[in-house]
């Protein structure tokens, strides 16, 4: 367990851009038989395509998949957010619930999901484990590392879904910091900012620039 948490959050990494499609390979091949293997896939790909915690997705039931396949988005209360503010209801008693995060689905992502729900029930959890309840997202943080650590891409774990989400939207809008911002529910650009490391960014480029004329 320990090796697990160490990578977790703030000093996990997103997975470079070229490396995605080896990473998808790999992780179709990561399990014991195939309703593991195919559950794994899923979870990768929904949490690479909507950013949402890995705790937040791992709770999801068959139905709630069913459910975004029809509305086309899916919507969830993120547990971090609504922790917080249940923690400060004391303090703060008028300030209101914090919202659901609402991301739409992509047709790839709705074509994924379709095929994996079919035949499933609505009150079966969308990633079971072997003991009938949900996987754990520790478990799941632990099969992206070894697949990272054999892809040689330090610091892996389950929050880097979400942080490549964010990255690849920063980069893919020209380096725009207020649509990965929106994109990822943040309450402020300069949370993004920190979030995907924009400052040391930026000092790499001026690193090069400087370089270039030395």
């Amino acid at each position: 367990m320990k090796d697990v948490r160490r990578y977790e959050k703030g000093a996990a990494s997103p997975i470079p851009e070229e490396k995605i499609k080896i990473f998808k390979e790999k992780i179709k091949e990561y399990g014991e038989n195939e309703v593991y293997r195919e559950r794994n896939y899923m979870l990768f790909l929904i949490g690479l395509g909507t950013g949402f915690r890995l705790q937040d997705l791992v709770t999801l039931l068959i139905g709630d998949l069913k459910d975004s396949i029809r509305c086309g988005y899916l919507e969830i209360q993120e547990e971090k957010q609504y922790n917080q503010w249940k923690s400060n209801l004391s303090r703060y008693p008028n300030k209101s619930r914090p919202p659901k995060r609402r991301v739409e689905l992509g047709n790839s992502l709705i074509k994924a999901l379709k095929s994996y729900v079919k035949d499933k029930k609505r009150s079966e959890y969308a990633f079971p484990s072997r003991k009938g309840q949900h996987i754990t997202q520790e478990y799941f943080s632990k099969v992206l590392r070894s697949i990272g650590d054999e892809l040689n891409i330090n610091n892996i774990s389950g929050h880097s879904l979400r942080k490549t989400y964010v990255t690849i939207i920063y980069e893919k809008s020209g380096n725009d910091i207020v649509k990965a911002k929106n994109a990822i529910g943040h309450k402020s650009v300069e949370e993004t900012r920190r979030y995907i490391g924009e400052v040391e960014r930026d000092i790499k480029k001026a690193t090069k620039i400087i370089d270039s004329i030395i």
